[in-house]
């Protein structure tokens, strides 16, 4: 009998146990669902993304006047569609180990989410990218805040607990 269950008053020296919660940490919590399919259309968006960048003429643009400047352009922009298209493919990877509530996957997406957050905003700052770079970087950082919610941190503390990572 739970602490919620027992008739009289409430005992404050023993912990409250929340039945619910713990029946729960065998089925794939909400937000990490959730996360799975932000990451999903992250991945997307950035294939998209870098695709266009590398084979793609990124658009109507006017081509600069000097030589080393068309250039500096050129190669920050290959860079960064190289590094999305990686990114992208690291994601999609990852994304399907969540279910699974593997405490590697959560790390390895983080650092991808991490790197690609920087390269993205360090593009748009510099005005190497679009406005899809905006787009990309907010949607890793919903994915990032669902992937640590509570729920999502017990089930992954759970599952490694209990030897499934």
């Amino acid at each position: 009998m739970s602490n919620t269950e027992r008739p009289g008053p409430r005992d404050y020296n023993r912990a409250a146990r929340n039945t619910s919660a713990s029946q729960n940490l065998d089925a794939w919590p909400r937000p990490l669902r959730w996360a799975y399919w932000v990451l999903v259309v992250s991945a997307v968006l950035m294939l998209v993304s870098g695709l266009v960048g590398i084979f793609g003429s990124g658009g109507p643009q006017v081509e600069p006047q000097n030589a080393q400047v068309a250039e500096y352009l050129h190669s920050n922009r290959l860079f960064v569609a190289v590094t999305n298209t990686v990114g992208a493919v690291v994601l999609a990877l990852f994304a399907a180990q969540l279910a699974s509530g593997s405490k590697w996957a959560r790390r390895i997406i983080t650092i991808v989410i991490a790197i690609a957050l920087f390269n993205n905003i360090a593009a748009l700052a510099l005005g190497i990218g679009g406005l899809g770079l905006l787009i990309i970087a907010v949607t890793l950082l919903i994915a990032v805040v669902l992937l640590f919610r509570p729920q999502s941190n017990r089930f992954i503390a759970h599952r490694s607990l209990h030897g499934r990572d």
